[in-house]
């Protein structure tokens, strides 16, 4: 097998695996958890799907960013593209844990603070955007603070909202 048909089939399973990741996603249902057995295992199941599907995309889409952007001001390095779908905060929290970009794996999700800051030095353009922060709300653990336009604003963390990590 030369080098161009080995391209060819790499191409081949990587857009295979795309596509169950887009089925995953597809057949996926919230799903509505209740104190019996039956709805926890459920619930489990939907979870290890989502990580499956995440694990995917962010390894194997040909959309993957891998680029990065330093804030000369404040020195932090920036994810310079963003996945190609919103996330819950929990989702966000995992592919920030898992991310390797540029062969590095220390990210995370910014704080509130970081995201203002990084809106006021203008780095990315200017989007209506809302970008999940790592600061949960006080008060209420089913919340989470996202940051849009530079304003910190409390949200269901079941909500989707984009994700831009730091390091």
């Amino acid at each position: 097998m030369n080098d161009n048909t080995a391209s060819v089939d790499a191409d081949v399973d990587r857009n295979k695996l795309l596509d169950l990741a887009r089925a995953i996603e597809a057949i996926r249902r919230p799903q509505q958890v209740d104190s019996n057995y039956g709805g926890m295992v459920i619930a489990n199941a939907m979870e290890r799907l989502e990580d499956v599907a995440d694990y995917i995309r962010q390894n194997l889409s040909a959309e993957r960013h891998t680029s990065t952007v330093i804030d000369p001001e404040t020195g932090l390095e920036w994810q310079a593209g963003t996945p190609d779908r919103t996330m819950t905060w929990k989702q966000a929290s995992r592919y920030a844990a898992r991310l390797d970009l540029c062969g590095k794996t220390d990210w995370r999700l910014p704080t509130q603070e970081e995201l203002v800051v990084l809106y006021e030095h203008g780095l990315f353009p200017q989007v209506y955007r809302a970008y999940w922060s790592s600061s949960v709300y006080v008060g209420d653990n089913g919340k989470a603070w996202f940051v849009i336009y530079g304003v910190a604003r409390g949200e269901r963390a079941r909500a989707h909202h984009d994700v831009r990590c730091v390091r």
